[in-house]
């Protein structure tokens, strides 16, 4: 969404440009052919108005687009969401390659996953990570731990991310995918 924005901004600002360049040639051209009058010895150029008309025009067109390129609230916790639901499908697939089921366990700060037997995965792609977006709650759907097994046809699985007043939801099918979604 932002790139798209940030595409047509500079689009509209190069169409902008470009009618300029050549409104002061077309002006250029129109002074230089009355000039034909003026002694050899007269100066050529822009003069005063055409400059500022020209800066005017290029600082409005600045401040609309700066005015368009916004941050986008939304994008750290969908970037969250997006970067989850691959990796519960890698710790789907790894629940199942190992036949020992993973648990994902999510606080305010991030989320981890966790062994059977207690132990936190500390590296490699599922290891602890923090949310990008501040101060996540997660609802999970059926209620309780999250755990992903070696089973092939699992338990459907419902995630709700919020942040502020942002809203995402993750959905797990039984095969395994999961698909992230705004409500």
């Amino acid at each position: 969404m932002v790139t798209r924005s940030l595409c047509a901004c500079a689009r509209a600002y190069r169409a902008i440009l470009t009618v300029l360049f050549h409104t002061a040639i077309i002006l250029h051209g129109q002074a230089t052919w009355q000039d034909k009058e003026r002694p050899v010895n007269g100066q050529r150029g822009f003069t005063l108005i055409e400059l500022m008309v020209v800066l005017v025009i290029v600082g409005i067109a600045s401040a609309a687009i700066s005015l368009n390129i916004r941050p986008d609230p939304g994008k750290h916790l969908r970037a969250d969401a997006e970067r989850l639901a691959r990796l519960l499908e890698l710790a789907q697939s790894e629940a199942q390659a190992d036949g020992q089921p993973l648990r994902w366990h999510s606080d305010r700060d991030g989320y981890r996953f966790i062994r059977a037997d207690g132990q936190i995965l500390a590296d490699g792609p599922l290891k602890p990570r923090s949310w990008q977006a501040e101060a996540v709650k997660v609802q999970s759907e059926p209620r309780g731990a999250v755990w992903l097994d070696g089973e092939w046809i699992g338990t459907p699985l419902t995630l709700r991310l919020r942040s502020g007043a942002l809203r995402v939801e993750l959905a797990r099918n039984a095969a395994g995918q999961v698909r992230v979604s705004q409500p």
